[in-house]
């Protein structure tokens, strides 16, 4: 079950924000490239198992927990709709 992949506007943002802070805080790329792989390697295992994730209370809305992120999402039959990504230490509302 090999879905397409869909990342918002809003998540491609946070993804940026995210890389860009870890940048600036460490002095290096290293980790943000790490990072960037890491989503790349998420997403493409929800695009193979979207059921992994946990339902929210929001319908048809689930979240994965990695690292530190939640990463939420929606899935149909032929797509993986990334919504929105934050850290454990923001709020988590959508």
């Amino acid at each position: 079950m090999a879905l397409k992949l869909i990342v918002s506007n809003k998540a491609q943002r946070q993804i940026i924000n995210i890389l860009e802070f870890y940048t600036e805080r460490n002095k290096s790329e290293v980790y943000s490239k790490r990072l960037f792989r890491g989503f790349q390697k998420i997403f493409s295992l929800l695009k193979q198992r979207p059921f992994i994730g946990k339902k929210t209370s929001i319908e048809d809305v689930y979240v994965m927990i990695w690292g530190q992120f939640y990463i939420f999402y929606n899935f149909t039959e032929t797509e993986l709709n990334i919504i929105t990504i934050k850290h454990q230490k923001e709020n988590v509302s959508l």
